[in-house]
């Protein structure tokens, strides 16, 4: 599977590879001062692996390269907007509604289910939840959260 991985103050893109990306963002949030956010994922043609697709997108953006796999922003946006409407990549969301992009943690997201079926909330309703950032100490309005 391809990431599209974003932080947010920086704008920066990063263009990678894994099976599990809730895995990888959470990996890579516990080394960035950056909150990140997951932008899209895409699973290759099926002519293609993993590896040759990131290596065709890395030479694709190799002029908006700052450092590493990681990209200007807008560049790498646009096109994955191109991708999103194409059907060739998809945004992999755990919630919705919220007042900006919220990456949640699987473990997170486990607690947040079993606590909904604790409050007697059945799979697919909606939950409001507010959590606090940890980060900033502020409370993000997460919206509606699919138990």
């Amino acid at each position: 599977m391809i990431y599209f991985i974003q932080g947010e103050q920086t704008k920066l893109v990063k263009i990678g590879k894994t099976r599990n990306v809730w895995n990888r963002i959470e990996q890579m949030q516990s080394l960035s001062p950056d909150l990140l956010n997951v932008v899209a994922v895409m699973n290759p043609a099926e002519a293609k692996t993993d590896a040759q697709r990131e290596a065709e997108l890395h030479r694709r953006f190799f002029s908006y390269n700052v450092h590493g796999e990681w990209f200007e922003g807008a560049p790498v946006i646009k096109y994955v907007k191109i991708l999103i409407d194409s059907g060739e990549a998809y945004v992999p969301e755990l919630c919705e509604g919220g007042t900006r992009p919220v990456h949640i943690p699987i473990k997170l997201h486990e607690r947040i289910k079993v606590h909904a079926a604790e409050e007697g909330v059945t799979m697919g309703h909606a939950v409001e939840m507010v959590i606090l950032d940890s980060r900033f100490g502020s409370p993000l309005k997460i919206g509606k959260l699919f138990a």
